[in-house]
């Protein structure tokens, strides 16, 4: 019997609207975990991608993500200035990894927000995630998602990520277990997620370690053949 196969329940619910339920299943999107740099090699990387030195305990907020429209850099963009107007927050800076046809709009709106050495747009980099164990924290402001292999991977660096309730992304994320989850579209909701996590090492930790397990039980090859 054939069957079509969904990795995410959003899709399954949406497919089981107009196909008949027998016909399609739900098997979870397994990967192999990436191979992470030390946490110095890569917060040494990632610092070589800014246009200036950083200080050690600058919070690093990193996202991997094309540079269009769907992924919502722009309202990343946004609260990247919220937070520079923030008192709270650390001395921070924001690393987008990742090409696209958005760039010279982001870079103009960076510009012009003068975030130049808050926000930089490091284009692509071949095998990015193994920087992820470099970062703070993982934000992935989308606007659609299907099931984001990135989070994945961020989970799997066991890192707090920060993501917004799109497409499969509730699939692999649970709010105040492994991350911080929002709306999207919604500057000051991102802002207001990572101004937390910044002030909160204990939280941070307690997000990443979670996600970690989880990514380990449930995202893995096995559990996906086991399927």
């Amino acid at each position: 019997q054939n069957k079509i196969i969904l990795i995410s329940r959003r899709d399954l619910a949406a497919a089981r609207r107009f196909i008949p339920g027998r016909k399609v299943d739900l098997i979870p999107l397994g990967i192999d975990a990436p191979i992470f740099l030390t946490r110095d090699q890569a917060r040494s990387a990632l610092g070589k991608m800014a246009p200036h030195s950083l200080e050690p305990n600058t919070f690093l907020i990193v996202t991997i993500a094309e540079l269009t429209n769907t992924k919502g850099l722009a309202y990343l963009v946004a609260a990247a200035l919220l937070l520079k107007k923030n008192p709270g927050m650390p001395a921070f800076c924001m690393i987008l990894i990742g090409k696209g046809e958005n760039r010279s709009r982001l870079e103009r709106e960076i510009m012009e927000r003068d975030l130049g050495k808050t926000v930089v747009l490091a284009g692509r980099i071949q095998n990015a995630a193994r920087y992820l164990s470099g970062a703070d924290i993982f934000v992935l402001p989308s606007v659609k998602e299907g099931l984001p292999y990135v989070l994945i991977e961020a989970m799997f660096a066991g890192l707090a990520s920060v993501a917004t309730n799109v497409g499969g992304v509730p699939d692999l994320t649970r709010e105040g277990r492994t991350a911080r989850i929002i709306p999207a579209r919604d500057p000051q909701a991102i802002a207001d997620a990572i101004a937390e996590l910044a002030a909160n090492e204990t939280e941070r930790k307690r997000l990443g370690e979670s996600a970690l397990k989880e990514a380990r039980r449930n995202f893995s090859i096995e559990p996906m053949i086991q399927s």
